[in-house]
């Protein structure tokens, strides 16, 4: 069990590295709300879909968004583990 919790705290940590290098969002902690705070807007929704699929392998079908996959780390950690 805390095999998983070490890989979950891995992937956080992963995932608000490539927020600040790619897209020079600094995230205060993994429940951040991403969006009410106003730090993720609509195209930097879209660089970071691009950058998941990139760096995930993970395909992202526009169809099936949805936009709370993406409101805050914890959110998108989730999100890459259910579709990797």
């Amino acid at each position: 069990m805390s095999e998983i919790v070490a890989e979950q705290t891995v992937r956080v940590a992963d995932v608000q590295s490539l927020l600040e290098r790619e897209l020079n969002l600094t995230v205060a902690s993994p429940d951040t709300d991403l969006i009410e705070t106003g730090l993720l807007d609509s195209l930097l929704l879209v660089d970071l879909i691009m950058l998941i699929e990139s760096n995930y392998g993970v395909s992202v079908d526009i169809t099936q968004l949805e936009f709370t996959d993406f409101q805050s780390v914890e959110n998108i950690c989730k999100f890459i583990e259910r579709n990797s």
